[in-house]
């Protein structure tokens, strides 16, 4: 299959796999990139969205983009891992390749699962501004470009609270996919940054050695987000992941 879709993670969009859907497009590849339910450019959210919902509604672009033949090479970060995660235990034959970045497989615990209740209370309540204030030192290093900061704290301000606020109830309630890792027949990548407050690399190293065959490729000098912290290492690690997993489309074919 020629394809690679891209999904992005909470709460941001598309841009933050923009410098690896260029170079993915440029190396003959069809790329998606779809906007979540809820989300920038997304279809709209009702109170709750769940891992499952995103998934199906992934397996849908998946099947329009490829007419319903094959499956697709699947990158996500953070939320969007988990629903790479999600749409390969749902619907495995829309999926031909996985790249799980800063990722988790793990279920919510119960200190997690009350946190992402009262976080998607407040985010209705007061919007976007503070969440992206707290949040952002936790995306990126304090490293990071001001540019690319900037970049990020946009994708955040012009994520849709109540959006957001759905996600995160969904996610209180996600399923434990650790039994699911084992059966993953597919080529599949664990990214991490080797600073990422979230993940961090001892937990994708378990996750990584739980998929047969799987590699792990740590990327220094980033946090949540190596895509755009050390996009040229990310770019690296995804393009040498692919060509053997997925076939790129060439000239006059």
């Amino acid at each position: 299959m020629d394809t690679v879709m891209f999904v992005h993670g909470h709460p941001l969009d598309g841009r933050v796999w923009g410098p690896q859907a260029e170079a993915a497009a440029a190396a003959g590849y069809r790329v998606l990139s779809p906007a979540l339910r809820g989300y920038r450019d997304g279809p709209r959210a009702g109170p709750v969205v769940t891992i499952a919902d995103h998934a199906d509604d992934l397996a849908a672009v998946v099947g329009r983009g490829t007419g319903g033949v094959g499956g697709v090479a699947v990158v996500g970060v953070s939320m969007g891992g988990q629903i790479a995660l999600e749409l390969y235990r749902r619907h495995p034959r829309s999926v031909a390749a996985l790249v799980l970045c800063g990722t988790t497989a793990a279920g919510e615990t119960a200190q997690g699962r009350a946190d992402r209740l009262a976080q998607a209370e407040r985010l209705e309540r007061d919007g976007m501004v503070g969440h992206t204030h707290r949040t952002l030192p936790l995306m990126v290093g304090p490293a990071t470009s001001s540019g690319t900061q900037d970049l990020v704290r946009d994708m955040m301000l012009r994520t849709p609270a109540r959006g957001a606020a759905a996600s995160q109830r969904g996610r209180a309630d996600r399923a434990d996919l650790r039994p699911l890792l084992p059966r993953i027949a597919v080529p599949t990548l664990v990214l991490v940054g080797d600073d990422d407050p979230y993940v961090p690399v001892e937990q994708a190293a378990l996750m990584a050695a739980r998929i047969p065959g799987a590699a792990l490729r740590v990327i220094a000098g980033a946090a949540h987000l190596p895509s755009l912290e050390q996009p040229a290492a990310t770019t690296d690690a995804l393009l040498r992941h692919l060509a053997p997993a997925v076939e790129p489309l060439r000239a006059g074919v």
